[in-house]
């Protein structure tokens, strides 16, 4: 675990150098033992794959040297992390439809992978992601958990638009486009399920340490919303 001072208001802990589920765990466990145990004046702790950051206002914090003391109470936190059974994590079940109308990759990525489309989807479905990260636009879910017979590279050419939940692969991740927004992934579904909506009391509705498994339904009319 190595801290970084990131100007005088932000610690940054890098608890490895790979993109992986051990990892991704680890840096969910510290978050949540951060979290339990707030410190004054801390603003946000933002987990990522491999490190997490620590935001606070200097003035809150107090003392003589308000970075150390930043510094030491994650030290003191990370001692405790190892013991808690889980993250905390919420586990989701995501209805997608999988459907032509919806999944305007598919059949190219299945032909790409030498599979029937069919067997792409139950592969697919088959697995229980978890959220490694949170990036690129507001509610979107960096999701580990992709088998490498279904890693594909990015699309050479992005679209400059993908309806909202629409859920792609792309290199070592599968996700959800939360919104109406540019992407370079490969669509093979669609939710209709809303990832972010800023008029609700958490916007987001996946966070880092969250576990997905998608549920496949015929037609895109036929999913359900979540709350």
């Amino acid at each position: 675990m190595e801290y970084r001072h990131l100007g005088d208001c932000c610690v940054l802990v890098t608890m490895g150098e790979s993109i992986d589920e051990g990892t991704s765990q680890r840096v969910a466990r510290l978050a949540a033992a951060l979290r339990s145990r707030w410190l004054h004046g801390v603003l946000d702790i933002v987990p990522a794959f491999s490190a997490l950051a620590v935001h606070f206002d200097p003035t809150g914090v107090g003392g003589t040297d308000p970075m150390q003391r930043v510094t030491e109470w994650i030290a003191a936190t990370s001692m405790t992390e190892v013991s808690w059974v889980a993250e905390n994590g919420r586990t989701f079940t995501i209805p997608v439809c999988y459907g032509e109308e919806c999944a305007p990759d598919l059949i190219e990525v299945a032909l790409r992978l030498t599979m029937r489309p069919e067997d792409l989807v139950a592969r697919h479905s088959s697995i229980t992601y978890r959220v490694g990260a949170m990036g690129f636009s507001p509610g979107f879910a960096y999701m580990l958990g992709l088998p490498a017979d279904l890693q594909v590279p990015r699309r050479a050419t992005p679209r400059t638009r993908v309806p909202p939940g629409s859920v792609g692969i792309g290199g070592v991740f599968t996700g959800i486009y939360p919104s109406d927004t540019p992407g370079g992934w490969h669509l093979i579904g669609r939710t209709a399920c809303v990832l972010f909506d800023p008029a609700r009391q958490e916007p987001c509705l996946l966070r880092t340490g969250d576990l997905v498994r998608f549920l496949p339904r015929a037609t895109f009319k036929e999913t359900e919303r979540l709350p």
